[in-house]
């Protein structure tokens, strides 16, 4: 399995003040999780059109899981905390609809 890319986030315009999240399996205490799942919240204005690889690829989420393991949802600020805690409250139960951690990751 090939990390991401790195990404400094300083020079990012658009980073959200709210951390990435990660959830499933790579969080529990499974002891040979085959992905990781995350959720990244980019503030409102963010558009993947001015980035190229392989940052972008991280954005595609066919490609990300492809290259690296990972499963990547994301979206802007701009659909609402709502939206976002609804997001949050589905990844919080695994397939079988039981309780499962969502781990704030800090950068």
């Amino acid at each position: 399995m090939q990390p991401p890319p790195h990404c400094d986030p300083a020079p990012c315009s658009h980073r959200s003040p709210t951390p990435p999240v990660s959830f499933g399996s790579f969080v529990t205490v499974k002891p040979a999780p085959r992905d990781l799942d995350c959720l990244a919240v980019m503030a409102t204005g963010f558009t993947t059109a001015t980035l190229s690889s392989p940052v972008l690829e991280v954005f595609q989420h066919d490609l990300c899981r492809l290259y690296y393991h990972t499963d990547v949802f994301w979206v802007t600020e701009a659909v609402g905390k709502e939206h976002i805690d609804a997001m949050l409250q589905v990844f919080a139960r695994d397939r079988h609809g039981l309780h499962q951690p969502i781990v704030e990751v800090q950068l």
